[in-house]
């Protein structure tokens, strides 16, 4: 809800400023579509995200020999590993078996 100040609590809004009942212009101001809503009371409700879709890291050596070396690299990151993609591939799988 906006906080509106007493001069401007009947005030009508528009795109290019606040205006009375009668049509009177009180303040020429630029407003956004959504704070013309908002001021006015009648904003959309605001529409549910899609949930985010949740990866689970693989545990599988075979999974771990699959992934890319960005990939790995990743996955060592959310078990705060710092991995070195110049490495080989070998090695960083071998990093990642030793944290996890």
């Amino acid at each position: 809800m906006v906080n509106k100040p007493g001069w401007l609590e009947e005030a009508i809004a528009k795109p290019d400023g606040y205006y009375t009942v009668d049509g009177e212009k009180l303040k020429g101001v630029m407003l956004s579509p959504q704070q013309v809503d908002e001021w006015n009371g009648s904003a959309a409700p605001a529409a549910n995200p899609e949930p985010e879709m949740l990866v689970e890291a693989p545990t599988a050596a075979t999974d771990l020999n699959e992934m890319s070396k960005r990939e790995l690299e990743d996955l060592g990151r959310e078990h705060g590993v710092e991995l070195d993609r110049r490495e080989s591939k070998s090695k960083l799988v071998k990093k990642i078996k030793s944290f996890i």
